[in-house]
């Protein structure tokens, strides 16, 4: 099983800092006033980094498996159709924290974005599992 670490945006790392430095308001809250709003401050820091520390890829045999703090999934590489290499999806399934990554199509209409650190191994390593799979630089070609 081979294992691909996701990209990370720097404008997710500014937007993770910046709740971070709000959580310790939130906490500074939390031990002088109310706790509940301490607490709703701590919950989007909390998020970020679950979403952060869990994102990531894996490609067995038969399987490509995807997870990001509470989206998780596997696609039958046999199902997958068509790769769309260096380009973004702004709507749809996005387990991923960054932008020019891989929209994946597979089945009839499903497609899911993900945003490997190397693109081009990705894109290989699947293309050596299921040669059938066409390889688009972008979406609009």
């Amino acid at each position: 099983m081979k294992t691909y670490k996701a990209k990370k945006s720097k404008l997710f790392v500014y937007l993770l800092l910046f709740f971070a430095i709000l959580s310790g308001v939130g906490i500074y809250i939390m031990f002088s006033e109310s706790k509940i709003v301490g607490l709703l401050v701590l919950l989007p820091v909390i998020l970020l980094l679950w979403i952060y520390f869990d994102t990531g890829y894996k490609v067995d045999e038969k399987y490509f498996y995807y997870h990001s703090a509470f989206i998780r999934g596997r696609i039958s590489i046999d199902e997958i159709v068509e790769l769309y290499a260096g380009t973004t999806m702004w709507a749809g399934l996005k387990p991923a924290m960054s932008n020019g990554g891989i929209i994946i199509k597979y089945n009839k209409y499903d497609e899911i974005y993900i945003a490997p650190q190397d693109n081009d191994k990705f894109v290989n390593d699947l293309l050596t599992l299921n040669p059938k799979i066409k390889v688009k630089e972008n979406i609009n070609s």
